[in-house]
């Protein structure tokens, strides 16, 4: 069916304490609802963007576009909609890791993007728990 990639960031504060933990409590909970709709979910939490980078890499996923008939990416993190910030207060901007799943060739198969970002909260799990199980019937009657 599906490859769902699961990531969240919490941000250290001024003394050194992480902060936003709600970001990985959400992602733990979209998570555990996409395995069971069937998708294979690699769940990350508190990485440098090396590591996300690195996981999206053509060698981690060239297979990803013979296997699965759409890509899923559920982001969790501070950002404003075209980037995110990983732990390391990088920037992962959308552009870049849509770039990837291009180059593997999922160009014309489904790609989802859900982003709850905590200077511009976009969704809530309920949400995106309603909008999984419109995808999944939909899927099914096709």
């Amino acid at each position: 069916f599906g490859m769902a990639f699961v990531w969240s960031f919490s941000y250290l504060d001024k003394s050194g304490e992480f902060v936003l933990n709600i970001a990985n409590d959400s992602a733990s909970l979209v998570a555990e609802e996409l395995q069971l709709f069937g998708f294979e979910v690699r769940p990350r939490q508190n990485v440098k963007k090396k590591y996300i980078m690195d996981e999206i890499s053509m060698e981690n996923i060239e297979t990803l576009s013979h296997t699965y008939d759409c890509v899923l990416v559920y982001i969790a993190a501070v950002g404003d909609g075209e980037c995110f910030l990983a732990i390391d207060n990088e920037k992962i901007y959308i552009k870049d890791i849509w770039k990837r799943f291009e180059e593997i060739g999922m160009e014309g198969k489904p790609k989802m993007l859900f982003m709850d970002l905590f200077e511009s909260r976009s969704s809530y799990v309920d949400d995106i728990v309603k909008e999984f199980n419109l995808a999944k019937k939909l899927y099914e009657e096709s």
